[in-house]
């Protein structure tokens, strides 16, 4: 059996084995499927197990009919070779092998005794029940006319509670220095404190998502037992290192990205952010009505954008914005009444002027 590297679950991408004994139309029911789920906007990887002698593919077969359908990668085995099919089109880059592409589902046809959640198809014209040791099968199908739109709806209901299942933090982009401002932004005064203890405690207080503190910035003593703490990647510095690096630390987990020079930030900006995520969705980057760009440093990632960063950054490209442009990402636009969340504050000019808009508010 095909041993597939460790990253491949790293990011626990959801897998679904569809089994049932031979003839029960697997095949033709994932065929009708997966042009379904990629309407809905899901990536769908096809581990297609043969239990004999895998014939490469080749028009009509089953796994040419599964690629055809529209999975992104295709993988086939059989008990002593395998192959992975992809098309050129949907690749991320030549650096990345298929089983690492970003997927939203992986769905696994025969091979009834891998130890993955299954469902099993009732073959319709014999009584064989499964097998007394089939393991982890959450639901039994007959092949009826609406089989199709029966096995859909289950499928993403299931998709949609592991999705809701995945964890959230909270990351602080603490990069150290700041020319424009004459010292770290995240350690200005601010109400009786700095603005990074400040953020800290405001989030603490109001949401039960974990925090983290990522970059070279020194870090205050009253937060070092509060929150964890990591470096940029090393030999990087700048936002896309240390999305990176809390990537590689944890990629099992979705991402709420805040950046240390937005000092209106508050629990109803993540609250409406986190509102816009979905399946199919592998990021939340809002942009404010008439302005040019997108929010990178306000946004939502899902562990799907990780070897689109990856890819970039051993590219050379360092600019959050042009890695954004090949991802499924969604764009909201902000509310007027949370538009002070998005005020930025680089210079000691607009640090005055947002503490003279705080002591007003």
């Amino acid at each position: 059996m095909i041993q597939l590297p460790d990253r491949f679950f790293q990011d626990r991408t959801p897998v679904l084995a569809v089994a049932g004994w031979s003839g029960s139309g697997k095949t033709t029911l994932l065929e009708r499927l997966i042009p379904r789920l990629v309407d809905q906007w899901l990536r769908v990887g096809v581990w297609k197990h043969d239990a004999h002698h895998l014939d490469i593919d080749r028009e009509g077969k089953d796994t040419d009919r599964l690629y055809r359908a529209g999975a992104a990668v295709v993988l086939s085995e059989d008990p002593s070779q395998g192959f992975v099919r992809v098309s050129p089109s949907k690749q991320v880059s030549n650096q990345l092998i298929p089983l690492q592409q970003p997927l939203d589902l992986i769905l696994i046809e025969g091979n009834k005794s891998m130890p993955f959640e299954k469902i099993w198809l009732n073959h319709p014209d014999a009584e064989n029940p499964p097998p007394q040791d089939l393991e982890n099968c959450l639901k039994r199908f007959d092949r009826t006319p609406d089989l199709v739109t029966r096995v859909e709806n289950f499928a993403l209901g299931w998709l949609r509670k592991k999705w809701e299942s995945r964890p959230i933090r909270i990351a602080f982009l603490i990069g150290g220095d700041s020319s424009r401002m004459g010292r770290p932004k995240h350690l200005l005064s601010y109400n009786g404190h700095t603005l990074i203890e400040e953020m800290v405690l405001r989030f603490k207080e109001h949401s039960s998502a974990s925090i983290v503190l990522v970059g070279k910035g020194e870090i205050p003593d009253s937060l070092k037992n509060m929150v964890e703490t990591l470096p940029d990647i090393p030999g990087g510095s700048g936002p896309m290192a240390g999305l990176l690096s809390l990537l590689r630390w944890d990629p099992t987990t979705s991402w709420v990205l805040f950046g240390c020079d937005l000092p209106g930030l508050n629990v109803r900006y993540l609250e409406w952010l986190k509102s816009h995520r979905d399946i199919g969705i592998w990021g939340v980057v809002p942009q404010v009505e008439g302005e040019r760009f997108r929010q990178p440093l306000a946004a939502i990632y899902e562990p799907q954008v990780k070897p689109y960063f990856e890819t970039a950054w051993s590219q050379g490209f360092r600019g959050m914005h042009q890695t954004l442009s090949g991802i499924p990402v969604l764009n909201p636009v902000v509310p007027d009444h949370l538009h002070a969340n998005l005020v930025n504050t680089n210079t000691p000019e607009e640090w005055e002027a947002f503490e003279k808009r705080d002591e007003h508010d």
